[in-house]
């Protein structure tokens, strides 16, 4: 795994365990931890990519980025809507899990270079 991607990895650990925010809820988390994810993952990516290839992936970052602000995921407004169902709760749960392992798999350089998933 890339040094930066560790390094990361750790200081979310760290500001996690010493943060301990009542106002940021679980989403806000995630999705802010996704975010500079991100940001490390186009900084590391981008010099090794296609033109078209880091473009995609800009712009998959510019939708999540939309999705966070409409619904109010990163003031923690979306984590007041999912205290009232479960089932809604833990499937934003996964799905922003997912993003986040999906950017900081060991095979990130696979996945961007073989295929057009990413």
């Amino acid at each position: 795994m890339d040094a930066k991607i560790e390094e990361w990895q750790k200081l979310v650990r760290q500001e996690g365990e010493a943060s301990g925010s009542k106002h940021d809820g679980v989403a806000s988390r995630l999705a802010s931890a996704a975010l500079e994810l991100y940001e490390l993952v186009l900084e590391h990516a981008e010099k090794r990519l296609s033109k078209p290839q880091a473009r995609r992936l800009q712009r998959d970052r510019g939708y999540f980025i939309l999705w966070c602000d409409g619904f109010g995921v990163t003031s923690s407004d979306l984590d007041g809507v999912l205290s009232d169902s479960k089932w809604l709760r833990h499937s934003t749960y996964r799905l922003l899990i997912s993003i986040c392992r999906l950017l900081a798999d060991s095979e990130l350089d696979t996945c961007l270079g073989a295929t057009d998933v990413c």
